[in-house]
């Protein structure tokens, strides 16, 4: 039998929940690397169609049934494409170039995805899946509030000195009218 699975490529669009710097062990021991990712629907309609077709060939009448690797995400309105992988993928910058150490890439990196479209059957469940193999670094976030702007000036407050040890965190805070006891 030939081997059915076809490579697909997304447009760029925006990480939701990425774990793709490591495997995420929640509910795998083994780990899985994994991201969705926001397109506008525009954008993703010829990924759709691609997968809508694949399934149709592969599960005929029960293709209507069958999971899918997509879905709409209720708060942007947009298109959410769900990858994985058990393996790391390969990861390049914006030129296309192969990119062996990238930068830890949190929710909201720009990023395009690629691999392998498998089709499923397991007891009894038809669907689809986007086996991850690739990723391209567009816009990377690599940090927690990367990109957000600190607070305007305020007078009249603390203000930190450089090289300032303010001594271990280890120690029982002070107790007082201004401590919090719970």
């Amino acid at each position: 039998m030939a081997d059915k699975r076809q490579n697909f490529v997304t447009h760029k669009g925006t990480a939701q929940y990425p774990w793709l710097n490591k495997a995420d062990t929640q509910f795998d021991s083994d780990g899985v690397f994994k991201t969705n990712l926001l397109v506008p629907k525009d954008q993703a309609k010829s990924l759709v169609d691609q997968l809508t077709q694949i399934a149709k060939d592969e599960f005929g009448a029960k293709a209507t049934g069958a999971r899918m690797p997509f879905k709409i995400d209720e708060e942007t309105g947009m298109m959410s494409i769900i990858s994985k992988s058990k393996f790391q993928p390969k990861f390049f910058d914006s030129k296309g170039q192969v990119v062996t150490n990238p930068p830890p890439l949190y929710g909201g990196s720009i990023i395009k995805i690629g691999g392998v479209i498998s089709p499923y059957t397991v007891t009894g469940n038809n669907g689809i899946s986007l086996r991850l193999t690739k990723v391209q670094i567009i816009e990377p976030v690599s940090q927690v509030g990367a990109g957000m702007d600190g607070f305007e000036a305020e007078e009249d407050g603390f203000v930190a000195e450089e090289d300032q040890d303010f001594g271990s965190t280890d120690e029982e805070p002070e107790t007082g009218a201004n401590s919090y006891n719970f």
